[in-house]
């Protein structure tokens, strides 16, 4: 039976953030907002763009008059990043070698992220090479976001694995939640948009604070 890797997108197989602030900045800024840091930034994704954006809202203001100005915002920051994917977004180091390696090894490889899907896919464009993953996927209106263990499974039917020969690769609780949903097995990094500390605080004890080694990869399985 073919084994699958699953990776999150954004902390884990790529730095974002500053391309997510931009973003959030952008539309901040037309509603006469203040810019967030990237710390905050840092703090606010995860379980998706415009969760990210209420929370900077909630945190910061500007104060709206109605949830359509949320709406508004919410288009607008969209709208900026669908046009501007990738200026500064990048593979963290280490990433495109273990890519290759996964690749020369038989393993299928396949990405889901709760970004729109749109998006995810300029990107994943734009920072890797063509027919690297076998299924890329982002938000979709017909799935509810992860930590909803629904586009996971989806994905891995659609590799044709089982679940045990599955493991699934993220940065945050959401993604640990993902794979406890999903009953797949898992491996959580600290070196993207969740510290060590953080992803302690969630419950998460085993986290890895580099980018997962092919010997990583295959105690993950076979764990």
């Amino acid at each position: 039976m073919m084994k699958a890797i699953v990776f999150d997108l954004d902390g884990t197989l790529l730095n974002t953030l500053e391309d997510i602030r931009a973003s959030i900045n952008y539309a901040r800024i037309a509603f006469d907002g203040e810019p967030i840091s990237l710390d905050d930034t840092r703090r606010y994704v995860g379980n998706g763009l415009r969760k990210a954006l209420v929370s900077s809202i909630l945190e910061h203001g500007p104060r709206l008059e109605c949830e359509d100005e949320v709406d508004l915002m919410f288009q607008l920051m969209v709208q900026y990043y669908k046009n501007h994917p990738a200026v500064y977004s990048k593979p963290y180091d280490g990433i495109l070698s273990l890519l290759d390696c996964l690749k020369t090894s038989g393993y299928k490889l396949a990405i889901l992220s709760n970004k729109a899907d749109s998006i995810v896919q300029e990107i994943t464009q734009k920072c890797f090479k063509k027919d690297l993953f076998d299924i890329v996927q982002g938000q979709r209106s017909e799935l509810s976001l992860k930590p909803d263990p629904m586009a996971l499974l989806g994905i891995i039917k659609r590799l044709m694995c089982n679940n045990d020969d599955v493991l699934y690769i993220g940065d945050s609780e959401v993604d640990y939640k993902t794979a406890i949903n999903a009953n797949v097995k898992h491996l959580i990094v600290s070196y993207g948009f969740r510290s060590k500390e953080e992803l302690e605080r969630s419950g998460i004890f085993d986290s890895i604070a580099h980018v997962p080694t092919m010997m990583d990869i295959e105690r993950g399985l076979s764990s």
